[in-house]
């Protein structure tokens, strides 16, 4: 017997939690991480490269504020070189959490993808017409961005109006021109994580 989907929103042990339920059975449940004062995944932060980790081959990047995150692949970066990173999961135990370079702006309908310019739609959107009207409004709104800036249109779209599409793509692509635009003179948190 089909009964629908539910989203349910609460606290629990004062965290903002959400569970979505799918004919009465719980299929997803998202609890925000502790406020412990460490990063949280998507934060993006301006860093600074900090302590080469021999034999991992990465870095320790500080965050700033008793911060830290650890990037792999960090060939050729030196110590003090300044970079934005964005945590990409969380820690284990007492280690740094993973960061990468990739700089990702994620909303319900799109990803803006900096530095990796070009338009793509979810494959799950099968319909010709739909995928052209599409990439019609993401055209359209990329139009007034900065170059450089790609856009992933994620399967939400799929038989949205376009209002909502286009707004959500403008305020992405403004954060990201914004961010992008931000000096990085010392380390520090520039876009909290979404709850």
């Amino acid at each position: 017997m089909r009964k629908g989907r539910i989203a349910v929103i609460d606290r629990i042990d004062g965290r903002s939690a959400a569970a979505l339920l799918v004919d009465g059975r719980l299929h997803d449940l998202l609890i925000d991480p502790p406020d412990d004062g460490q990063p949280h995944t998507g934060e993006i932060y301006a860093g600074k490269a900090q302590q080469p980790m021999k034999g991992q081959n990465g870095i320790v990047i500080n965050l700033g504020d008793g911060r830290r995150g650890f990037l792999k692949q960090a060939k050729g970066i030196a110590p003090g070189t300044p970079m934005l990173v964005q945590v990409a999961t969380f820690a284990e135990g007492d280690k740094a959490p993973p960061v990468t370079r990739k700089i990702l702006f994620k909303g319900r309908y799109a990803i803006v993808t900096p530095d990796a310019p070009g338009i793509n739609v979810a494959r799950s959107i099968k319909d010709e017409e739909e995928r052209e009207r599409l990439l019609e409004i993401a055209h359209e709104c990329l139009t007034e961005a900065p170059e450089g800036l790609g856009l992933i249109l994620r399967s939400a779209c799929n038989g949205v109006a376009s209002e909502p599409i286009e707004d959500e793509l403008i305020q992405l692509l403004g954060l990201a021109d914004k961010i992008a635009k931000d000096s990085i003179s010392e380390p520090g948190l520039l876009l909290a994580a979404p709850s």
